[in-house]
């Protein structure tokens, strides 16, 4: 754990999240910056197919597993690309699900990425919600947990979290932006 350390040096040096899920409320920060992308870069689409999308490392942190059970309850496709991290996370979890339902497409390059992205009709979000409210919250019965995480969706996920791949904006507001784009 790296994180005595950075205490160590707490209030000598200045310290920059790239999440405020990531922050530890042991340190000061300066700012948050979260990961920048060129929007340029992704095209939307506003017919999507019907698949879903993890794009990400295969990883347990990450929630390929909970992507694939996801994809499986609501009867749709599952595109997973990204590099595998971990060989036996992968053999144990991902490969024996790969078929007709999950598709494993490997690491993509930018033309790929975009089309992937621009024409699932969602996708991946797992690592966040692990992170942001599963590991951090503790539930007594399966009913209260899904009542948390669509709490955690529509009440911040999609209102209040901002997006680094859209412009620093929630879902809500770009989607807001957009229509108003169109409308003019």
């Amino acid at each position: 754990q790296i994180l005595p350390v950075y205490e160590k040096y707490n209030g000598r040096v200045f310290y920059v999240a790239i999440s405020e899920a990531d922050r530890s409320p042991k340190l000061n920060y300066t700012a948050t910056i979260h990961h920048g992308i060129n929007l340029s870069d992704f095209t939307f689409e506003a017919d999507p197919e019907d698949y879903l999308l993890f794009f990400g490392r295969i990883h347990p942190d990450k929630g390929a597993k909970e992507a694939i059970k996801i994809a499986s309850a609501s009867g749709r496709k599952l595109i997973m690309a990204g590099i595998i991290q971990d060989e036996n996370y992968y053999e144990l979890e991902v490969e024996p699900h790969l078929g007709e339902d999950v598709d494993y497409v490997g690491s993509v390059g930018p033309e790929q990425r975009s089309a992937l992205l621009g024409n699932a009709v969602a996708e991946s979000f797992f690592g966040s919600l692990k992170t942001e409210r599963v590991f951090s919250t503790s539930y007594k019965t399966r009913e209260e947990a899904r009542g948390g995480i669509v709490d955690y969706i529509e009440m911040f996920y999609n209102s209040k979290r901002r997006h680094s791949y859209l412009g620093d904006l929630s879902p809500r507001a770009f989607e807001e932006t957009w229509l108003l784009t169109k409308a003019a």
